[in-house]
């Protein structure tokens, strides 16, 4: 089978997580043609009417584009946007890749995609529930942000996900303890009711750049979430302190108590001298085991 390159596969996604694919010149398309905030709204309003064609505001750059690879990630990708993609690129192998547990986002449902495409997932929890294999995480220190003079002991961002008052109280407490904080909590979407504390959403370029300043990233999961998450994934590329409330981390292969702090599990009391401790570097054959090119090879070894 002939194997990943940059000139034989590409990524369908909503730029955010892409620097490393653009680093290394891989092409990335947007799956709908629409632009701007209002052309999403358009669309999505166009597809709840019945009778229109979605196939109007796919984005027809992609199938002129003759690959071996297409990996999709999940926000917002239809079935039939998927079944167009097969009719079209039919040589094509498709990789539908989870990015969010099922049902707590915008995608398909498992059932719902076509057989053609293989699942993947990152989460422990969705990998037993559904049976999909899970993708490997990817870590490569220097790539994508390089650490700055700490600005912040603990910084957070996110949505608010019913859990809002709870991480003010949290904060109020690191506080408590002279660590000095940067919480961005967000609302959960366009129509949610505006609380006091809600400050507007910030671009993925500026949460890294928050990262890059701070001694310790804190990660709050969902219920049930195992997996590894993008928070996990900028804690460990930066070398910085884990804050997180996802018990399963302690089985990862880059657990290490000295870098990562479970809430729940240790005394809050230690939280202070944790932070403030230096990390322990990330050893080399964790780095190797987690390359940008180890992940391809997993995904497109597999056969459909």
């Amino acid at each position: 089978m002939e194997s990943w390159n940059n000139e034989n596969t590409v990524f369908v996604m909503f730029s955010r997580e892409d620097e490393l694919a653009k680093q290394r010149g891989f092409r990335i398309y947007r799956p709908y043609k629409d632009t701007t905030i209002n052309g999403r709204i358009i669309r999505e309003l166009w597809f709840r009417t019945p009778f229109l064609s979605d196939r109007r505001w796919y984005n027809e750059a992609i199938i002129n584009d003759r690959v071996k690879y297409i990996l999709v990630r999940d926000p917002l990708i239809s079935r039939d946007y998927l079944v167009w993609l097969h009719e079209n690129m039919p040589e094509a192998k498709i990789f539908f890749l989870y990015g969010n547990m099922v049902g707590k986002a915008k995608h398909l449902e498992p059932g719902d995609i076509p057989s053609f495409v293989k699942k993947w997932t990152y989460d422990d929890y969705d990998a037993r529930t559904y049976n999909l294999p899970i993708y490997p995480y990817v870590i490569e220190p220097g790539k994508v942000i390089k650490n700055q003079r700490p600005e912040y002991d603990v910084f957070f961002v996110g949505r608010d996900k019913n859990r809002g008052e709870w991480l003010l109280d949290l904060e109020q407490q690191l506080q408590s303890y002279g660590l000095k904080t940067k919480f961005i909590i967000t609302k959960d979407g366009r129509f949610s009711k505006k609380k006091k504390y809600y400050q507007p959403m910030i671009p993925y370029t500026k949460v890294l750049e928050y990262d890059a300043r701070s001694r310790a990233i804190l990660n709050v999961v969902m219920e049930k979430q195992e997996g590894i998450t993008l928070r996990d994934i900028e804690a460990i590329t930066l070398n910085i302190k884990l804050i997180t409330t996802n018990k399963h981390i302690v089985d990862k292969d880059f657990y290490n108590p000295n870098n990562v702090f479970v809430i729940g599990e240790r005394n809050i009391n230690e939280i202070a001298d944790f932070v403030q401790s230096d990390p322990e570097p990330i050893p080399d054959a964790l780095i190797k085991a987690h390359s940008f090119e180890h992940y391809l090879d997993v995904i497109t070894s597999e056969t459909l």
